[in-house]
C-alpha cells in the first residue's frame, strides 16, 4: 500500500494501481480502513489512466462500501472521467450522485459547468441553462465559458435580451470576440432594433472571426440600412 501511494503522488498512475491492485486482492474479504483505501485508489489510478475499466472499478468500490464518505469523491471524478472522453449521457447519470454540498469551490465550478454542458450537448438547453446560471457571475476558470454556453442557448430559444447581455459582455473577451459581435448583430437585427445595429456592426466587422460570418453580416447591416430608409 504505502509503495503505491508513493508512486501515486509521483502521478505514476499505472505502477501504482498495481500495488493496490495486488495489496487488496491479497487480502479479499477483510475490511480494514487501509484495504478500502487500496480499493479506492485503484479505482482512482484507473481514472487517471483513463481505463476502460474505470467505471466498473468505481461502481466495486461503491458497491462495497456504501457508507463510505469517499463515495461522493469517486463519483465526482468519474463524472469528470466521462466528461473527457465526451460521454455526455454518462457525466450525467453519474453527477446528479455527487453531493455538490461536499465539494470546494473549484470542485463546485467544474460541477455545474460539466453538467451544463452535457446537456447543452444533448441539445437540452433550459437545463444547460440552469446550471450555466450558478457560474457565469463568478470568478472561476469556467465562468466565461459558462457566460458563453449560457447566452448562446438564451439565443437558441430565442430569449434575445438574455442573450444579448452575455454576448455584449463577451466582445472583449480574448476567447469568444471572435464570434461574440455576430451573435449582437444577429440579435439586434431580430429584436429589428436597426439603429443600433447600423451603430454597432460595421465598427467591429473586423473581428468576426471567419469571412462566411463577416459576409453574413455585411448582409443584414444592408438589410437594416434598407429599413431605416423606409
Amino acid at each position: 500500500f504505502n509503495k503505491g501511494m508513493e508512486l501515486y503522488k509521483k502521478e505514476k498512475y499505472g505502477a501504482a494501481q498495481h500495488y493496490f491492485l495486488k495489496f487488496y486482492e491479497s487480502h479479499e474479504g477483510i475490511k480494514t480502513e487501509l484495504i478500502t483505501l487500496a480499493q479506492y485508489y485503484a479505482a482512482l489510478c484507473a481514472l487517471e489512466l483513463s481505463n476502460g475499466d474505470a467505471e466498473y472499478l468505481v461502481n466495486r468500490f461503491v458497491n462495497e462500501n456504501p457508507e463510505n464518505p469517499l463515495i461522493n469523491k469517486a463519483y465526482f471524478l468519474l463524472a469528470d472521467y466521462a466528461f473527457r472522453r465526451n460521454s455526455y449521457p454518462m457525466v450525467l447519470k453519474y453527477m446528479p450522485l455527487v453531493d455538490r454540498y461536499y465539494l470546494d469551490q473549484d470542485e463546485l465550478s467544474q460541477y455545474y459547468f460539466q453538467t451544463g454542458y452535457s446537456h447543452y450537448m444533448r441539445k437540452s438547453y433550459p437545463e444547460a441553462r440552469v446550471a450555466f446560471y450558478e457560474i457565469k457571475d463568478i470568478d472561476s476558470k469556467y465562468s466565461i465559458p459558462a457566460l458563453y454556453y449560457y447566452s448562446h442557448t438564451a439565443y437558441e430559444e430565442k430569449n434575445y435580451e438574455t442573450s444579448l447581455n452575455g454576448f455584449l459582455r463577451l466582445l472583449d473577451d480574448e476567447t469568444f470576440s471572435g464570434v461574440a459581435p455576430y451573435y449582437v448583430t444577429q440579435i439586434y437585427y431580430h429584436q429589428k432594433k436597426y439603429s443600433e445595429l447600423v451603430a454597432f456592426a460595421p465598427s467591429l466587422m473586423e473581428k468576426a472571426s471567419d469571412n462566411k460570418r463577416s459576409a453574413e453580416i455585411s448582409k443584414i447591416v444592408g438589410e437594416a440600412y434598407f429599413y431605416l430608409d423606409r
